[in-house]
């Protein structure tokens, strides 16, 4: 998986390759994790699921069970990012 920074990102999901693909958003939850895909042209963005998490949130169980029901969520879009929304400013 790569990490790229905002600038780079854009220009990668503008590219030929990924121009009809779709991005994906998580909005991650203590509880839960909300779903969101974006249409092709990526202006606009659809809620699609929510994933509950397990308890403790990072045990490699917890971790495995999230990302099979994840995929399973997914299934076989053809997404060419994932944009993770993580709470700013929160001590846990």
């Amino acid at each position: 998986m790569n990490y790229l920074p905002l600038q780079q990102f854009s220009k990668f999901c503008r590219a030929r390759a990924n121009s009809s693909r779709i991005l994906v958003g998580l909005d991650v939850g203590k509880t839960f994790v909300g779903v969101a895909l974006s249409d092709e042209s990526k202006n606009f963005v659809t809620p699609l699921a929510t994933v509950k998490r397990t308890h403790p949130r990072n045990s490699e169980k917890a971790v495995e069970a999230f990302a099979r029901d994840l995929s399973g969520v997914l299934g076989e879009r053809r997404a060419c990012g994932l944009v993770i929304g993580l709470p700013i400013g929160r001590d846990d």
